[in-house]
């Protein structure tokens, strides 16, 4: 992964969880709150590879807002089918 690419990632990944945290089911919404804490704890695209079973896992099970989950799910798939060749 080159330098444009984790850059780009570390965007997206800290406007999703800016917008994960301003929604109302946030604070009342434990798994939620964990899925936002294991997606600020990565840096780069291969440790999203590793955790992204994990992730969906939580957010299907779990998270109640449909809203959350797709916008997580897109964010999964968006970066790690971009670099799944690699």
């Amino acid at each position: 992964m080159n330098k444009a690419e984790n850059v780009t990632f570390i965007e997206n990944k800290l406007d999703l969880l800016n917008h994960l945290k301003r929604t109302k089911e946030f604070p009342r919404d434990v798994a939620l709150q964990r899925v936002v804490e294991l997606l600020n704890e990565l840096n780069t695209i291969k440790e999203l590879k590793k955790e992204k079973g994990l992730i969906n896992r939580i957010c299907i099970d779990s998270v109640e807002n449909w809203e959350s989950i797709n916008m997580i799910g897109y964010f999964i798939n968006n970066h790690v089918k971009k670099n799944s060749c690699r």
